[in-house]
C-alpha cells in the first residue's frame, strides 16, 4: 500500500511538471507582433519557403488596422506602393466603405490572410522582462512567452496568466511590435520622446509651437507657487530643446446616435484630476476650443481631447503593469469626457468591435520606443536631401505630430509641440539601415515599426500604409539572410532589391505626382516655401502640375487639378465616386489630364448640384470644355 501511494505521487508530480513544461516550436522566421506590418512580414518570408510564426500580445491581428484605422486612410501614395503591401491595400479597398470604417471586416480580411499562408500564430501571448530573450553573442536564439489574456475592455493585464508558456526557437526574429520589446530586450539602443534640434540639425526638432488657452493653470488661480494642475507637466519649456514628451495616443471610437451603449464610468468623476476640464467648462461652456468632445480621433486644436493630455509618458518604456493602468485611464478618460459634457448616454457604432462592447481594443500608440540602428531617419531623408542607396521601399506623410503635453506659460495654459507641415516634395525613401540594429547588439533582428528614426521622422513615417512597407522588407530580408547563411548586416542589400523588384515593390519615386492637390496639402504652407535655406544641399525636384500652381486663383489660393492615370487611380484616390470618372473622361482615353479635371472644376463652381446633374443626366457635356 506504501509503495502504491508512493507510486502515485511520483505519477502526480511528474503530470504537473509536464503540464507546467514550456512547449518549444521552431520556425524559420518569428514575427513579433501581429500588426499589419507583422503580418506583411510574415507573408513575405512565408511566399518564400520561410515556416513563419506570428505572436501577437493582444487579442486580433492586424494592429491598428482594424483596431480604429484602415492600412488604406493615411495612403497618399498608392501609386507607388507595390508587392504585399499593395495586395492588402487593393484587399483593404475591396472592402465596402473607407478610412476608419468597418473596423471588424478589416480584421477579418488581415487574418484570413495569415490563415490562407498556412502561418501559425498565437495571440495574448507577450515578453516581459529581457530574461524572455536567450541570446548567444549578439545572436537570438530564442524567446519565452507569457500567456495574458487580455482583460475586460481590452486592457492588458499587469501579471501573465502564466510565464514561460511557450517557447520559439527560430532563425531570424523581427519585432513588428507597437511596443519594441523585443528590440529593448535585445540589448539596441533605443530612444523615446523628442530630440533637441541640434541633435540631428532638425529645424522642427525640439519644443516648440506654444498655442494658448484663457484657462488659470495654477492650483490656486494666480498664484504659480500653489503648483500646476493635474495634467500640465513642469519640465522647462526651452525651445528647440529635447523633451521627454512624445506625440499623443488615444482610442478612434466610432460615436453614433443611435448603437451599442457606452459602459459607464460606475465611479464619481475624478474632479481633482480634471480640475481643468471643469475650470474650461466654468468659463468657456462646451466650446471644443478647450474640450474636444466627442471625437473619434483627437482634436489637435483643443486643450482636452481624446487623451489625459501627456500620460502617454510612460507607455513606452513601462512594465505592463504601467501600460494596462495607462490603457485603463484611457478608457475611464473617455467616459469621464463624456460625463463632463453632459451626455446621457453615448452610443458606439455596434458591430465594429463585438467582442469588445464595441469600442476600441486597441490604443493608438503612434509612437512607442524608437530603436538607435545601423542609420537613423531624419527631417533631412523626409526633405530629400540625403543621398539613401540602400531603399526599401517608398513613404509620404507630413510631419504629424499631436500635441505631446499642457504646460503653464505667461499665467495661461498652452499646449507644446503640435506640427502638422508637408516637407516632402514626394515619397522619401526608407534605409535598410534603418531596419536593423547595431551589428555588435544582434545580428538576426529586423524591426519594422519602432524603426530607426528621430522624432521628426518617425511622426511622418508612422502611418499603417509605410508599416506594412517596411514589414514586406523585413520579411524578404529575413529570408534571403536565411538562404544564403549570413546575417542580417551581410545579406546584400542588392540581392533584397532585385527580388522586391520582381515582386514590384517600389524603392524610387519617379518624379510624378504629389502636386498641389495632393490630399492635405496646402501649396502656401509647404516647407520648401515657407524654410528654402533647408533644401540647399541636394536641389528638389517637384511633379510638373506644380508649376501650374497660380497663389492668386480663386478660393483657397490653390490649383484644385490632379491628373489620373487610370480608371484604378481614380478609384483608389477618389473611392466612392467611381461613377463620375466617365464624366470627367471627355476624350474616353482610360486617363484624366490636368485640362479635363480642371474643366470639371470650372463646372463644379457653376453648378451647385453637380452631383445630382450628372447622375440624372450620364456622360453630361461639363460646361468650360465646349
Amino acid at each position: 500500500m506504501k509503495r502504491l501511494c508512493t507510486l502515485s505521487l511520483v505519477l502526480l508530480i511528474s503530470c504537473l511538471q509536464a503540464a507546467n513544461a514550456t512547449e518549444v516550436y521552431e520556425a524559420d522566421v518569428c514575427v513579433y507582433g501581429g500588426t499589419a506590418s507583422g503580418v506583411t512580414a510574415g507573408l513575405a518570408a512565408a511566399r518564400r519557403g520561410q515556416s513563419v510564426i506570428i505572436v501577437e500580445p493582444f487579442r486580433h491581428l492586424g494592429g491598428m488596422h482594424g483596431g480604429g484605422i484602415r492600412i488604406q486612410q493615411d495612403c497618399l501614395y498608392p501609386k507607388d506602393i507595390g508587392g504585399i503591401a499593395k495586395e492588402l491595400h487593393d484587399a483593404d479597398y475591396a472592402l465596402p466603405g473607407g478610412g476608419s470604417a468597418n473596423q471588424w471586416q478589416a480584421r477579418l480580411m488581415i487574418r484570413k490572410k495569415v490563415e490562407d499562408a498556412g502561418i501559425r500564430f498565437f495571440t495574448q501571448y507577450r515578453l516581459d522582462s529581457k530574461e524572455d530573450v536567450v541570446k548567444e553573442g549578439a545572436t537570438i536564439r530564442m524567446i519565452h512567452l507569457n500567456h495574458a489574456p487580455i482583460m475586460a475592455e481590452g486592457v492588458p493585464p499587469a501579471e501573465p496568466q502564466q510565464r514561460k508558456a511557450i517557447s520559439i526557437r527560430a532563425k531570424m526574429f523581427i519585432d513588428a511590435s507597437y511596443e519594441g520589446d523585443l528590440m529593448a530586450f535585445s540589448g539596441s539602443d533605443y530612444t523615446t520622446g523628442r530630440e533637441a534640434k541640434s541633435e540631428y540639425n532638425e529645424s522642427l526638432g525640439g519644443q516648440r509651437g506654444l498655442k494658448y488657452f484663457d484657462v488659470d493653470p495654477y492650483v490656486v488661480p494666480g498664484d504659480p507657487t500653489s503648483g500646476v494642475l493635474p495634467m500640465i507637466t513642469t519640465e522647462p519649456y526651452e525651445p528647440g530643446e529635447a523633451s521627454k514628451y512624445m506625440i499623443a495616443y488615444n482610442f478612434r471610437p466610432r460615436w453614433t446616435s443611435k448603437g451599442t451603449p457606452l459602459k459607464p464610468l460606475g465611479r464619481e468623476v475624478d474632479r481633482e484630476g480634471y480640475e481643468l476640464a471643469i475650470r474650461a467648462l466654468e468659463k468657456h461652456g462646451k466650446d471644443k476650443r478647450y474640450l474636444g468632445w466627442l471625437h473619434q480621433n483627437y482634436s489637435r486644436a483643443s486643450m482636452i481631447s481624446s487623451a489625459p493630455p501627456a500620460r502617454q509618458l510612460e507607455y513606452p518604456d513601462g512594465d505592463w503593469a504601467t501600460r494596462g493602468a495607462i490603457w485603463r485611464d484611457w478608457i475611464d478618460h473617455a467616459k469621464t469626457m463624456c460625463v463632463l459634457v453632459g451626455m446621457n448616454n453615448p452610443m458606439l457604432l455596434s458591430g465594429e468591435y463585438p467582442d469588445n462592447n464595441d469600442f476600441p481594443d486597441q490604443l493608438y500608440i503612434r509612437m512607442g520606443r524608437r530603436m538607435i540602428g545601423e542609420y537613423v531617419m531624419t527631417q533631412h531623408d523626409l526633405m530629400h536631401q540625403t543621398v539613401i542607396d540602400d531603399s526599401i521601399g517608398l513613404a509620404f506623410y507630413k510631419v504629424d505630430i499631436y500635441p505631446p503635453r499642457l504646460i503653464a506659460h505667461d499665467g495661461k495654459v498652452a499646449s507644446e509641440g503640435e506640427i502638422f507641415i508637408r516637407v516632402n516634395p514626394g515619397p522619401y525613401q526608407i534605409a535598410y539601415r534603418a531596419l536593423i540594429l547595431k551589428k555588435d547588439q544582434c545580428d538576426n533582428l529586423l524591426v519594422s515599426v519602432c524603426m530607426s528614426a528621430s522624432h521628426v521622422a518617425m511622426s511622418s513615417i508612422r502611418m499603417e500604409s509605410t508599416y506594412v512597407v517596411m514589414g514586406e522588407a523585413a520579411g524578404i530580408a529575413a529570408s534571403h539572410a536565411i538562404k544564403s547563411g549570413k546575417n542580417v548586416h551581410e545579406v546584400g542589400v542588392q540581392t533584397i532589391r532585385a527580388d522586391m523588384s520582381k515582386t514590384g515593390v517600389i524603392t524610387e519615386w519617379d518624379g510624378t505626382g504629389y502636386g498641389p492637390n495632393s490630399k492635405g496639402t496646402n501649396p502656401k504652407d509647404v516647407y520648401w516655401n515657407r524654410n528654402p535655406e533647408d533644401y540647399k544641399k541636394i536641389p528638389i525636384r517637384l511633379d510638373p502640375s506644380w508649376e501650374n500652381y497660380d497663389p492668386t486663383a480663386a478660393g483657397s489660393g490653390r490649383i484644385l487639378v490632379q491628373a489620373f492615370s487610370s480608371v484604378e487611380d481614380w478609384n483608389r484616390k477618389k473611392p466612392g465616386h467611381q461613377w463620375l470618372f466617365p464624366h470627367i473622361d471627355k476624350n474616353a482615353d482610360g486617363k484624366i489630364s490636368l485640362e479635363e479635371h480642371q474643366a470639371f472644376q470650372n463646372y463644379k463652381m457653376k453648378d451647385k448640384d453637380w452631383a445630382n446633374t450628372l447622375k440624372a443626366k450620364p456622360f453630361a457635356e461639363l460646361e468650360g470644355d465646349k
